[in-house]
């Protein structure tokens, strides 16, 4: 198994992250954000947004290497 997938939540909380870890050949470095909703868990497109100290302005991103 290259990859584990771990799936963590706040208790109380509607968000919902996944959250990826490699066992070999380097690190992932990914997250997936979801709500859970009454339809279900529905993705979080801008999640840097919804958290409670987000700067009101774009967050510049590095580039990959």
């Amino acid at each position: 198994m290259d990859t584990v997938l771990y799936f963590e939540n706040d208790a109380g909380s509607r968000y919902r992250i996944i959250r990826s870890v490699k066992n070999r050949f380097g690190a992932a470095n990914e997250l997936g954000v979801f709500a859970m909703t009454e339809a279900g868990l529905k993705e979080v497109k801008n999640p840097l947004r919804h958290l409670p100290l987000a700067p009101r302005r774009p967050v510049p991103v590095p580039p990959s290497p």
